[in-house]
């Protein structure tokens, strides 16, 4: 897939990707997923972790299995973003419904309901299947219809800046005797704009290098959804090199992960953890990191553009 990128600089708009006497630079963009309970999510960006943490570009958020494709984009829980950050937002109706073409014409009002603000628009469509297969929700061959089925009725509609982004876990290259099959049978031509993952808890070469791999040799760049660390002693210092090894790390045309969000949550940890569990808002070092990503890495999304 071929990648144009420029940036607005003091001297115009530059390419980022060849030509002229500009070394490719990092397209990378920095955001999180973020709920700090009792706030909402939206509530949770606005009041405890962007006015810490930023200037970050992209933001992360979920529909519920209630809602699965939300009525239009300005009811969504990605409506906080427009104007101001990218977006990677998840999206889950029922998978054999969606099957069926039940949930096609919701798809196509949600889609032309996005706003023409120039942000990037990542959807994720059933984010960590592969784990949903790995417990039985659904099955792999479901999976694969109806993220083909997904995947066409957004490229069909062709709405600026948007982009089919399948979410799946580290784990599907780590462990991948466990149920969700090995990472090329998940793999579909002229279907993945950009291939996000999520993993936890470890170095970022351990956590990704499979998955630039992957990415490269199937000509798409490569993202992370989601991110974190528990312990306090390395958290710190895994922001700093996961920040680091995505803005270096090329894949699909694109010189570096075209995002990385932390996920600064407690959701899903256990309840004993829960208070480490925050990041990048857990400590002030780990704050402190972020906030040096965050700058250092700080793309203006508008003028980051993906071709198909």
């Amino acid at each position: 897939m071929p990648i144009a990128v420029s940036q607005l600089t003091s001297q115009g708009w530059q390419s980022l990707t060849g030509g002229g006497s500009m070394e490719p630079a990092s397209t990378l963009l920095v955001g999180a997923a973020s709920y700090h309970a009792p706030l909402t999510s939206k509530r949770s960006w606005t009041e405890v972790l962007e006015p810490q943490v930023g200037p970050m570009t992209i933001r992360r958020s979920y529909e519920s299995e209630a809602t699965g494709i939300p009525t239009s984009w300005a009811v969504s829980e990605a409506s906080i973003d427009v104007a101001k950050y990218a977006s990677v937002h998840s999206v889950r109706p029922p998978i054999d419904q969606f099957i069926s073409g039940a949930h096609d014409a919701r798809l196509r009002t949600f889609l032309r309901s996005i706003p023409d603000d120039g942000m990037p628009k990542f959807l994720v469509g059933w984010h960590e299947a592969d784990s949903k297969v790995r417990r039985g929700n659904y099955t792999r061959a479901q999976y694969m219809t109806a993220i083909r089925r997904f995947a066409d009725i957004v490229h069909n509609e062709q709405i600026p800046n948007t982009y089919v982004t399948p979410c799946w876990t580290a784990w599907l290259w780590h462990d991948p005797a466990k149920g969700a099959g090995q990472p090329e049978q998940w793999w579909q031509d002229s279907v993945y704009d950009v291939l996000s993952v999520d993993y936890y808890d470890d170095t970022p070469s351990a956590m990704f290098d499979p998955v630039v791999i992957y990415a490269a040799a199937h000509g798409v760049p490569w993202a992370v959804a989601e991110t974190g660390w528990t312990s306090q002693t390395v958290k710190a210092q895994r922001i700093t090199d996961t920040a680091t090894y995505c803005a270096t790390h090329a894949a699909g045309g694109w010189p570096s992960a075209a995002f990385m969000c932390w996920f600064d949550s407690d959701v899903g940890f256990d309840e004993a953890v829960a208070a480490q569990a925050f990041t990048p808002t857990s400590s002030p070092a780990a704050i402190t990191a972020a906030n040096a990503a965050c700058q250092k890495y700080y793309r203006n999304p508008t003028t980051l553009t993906l071709r198909r």
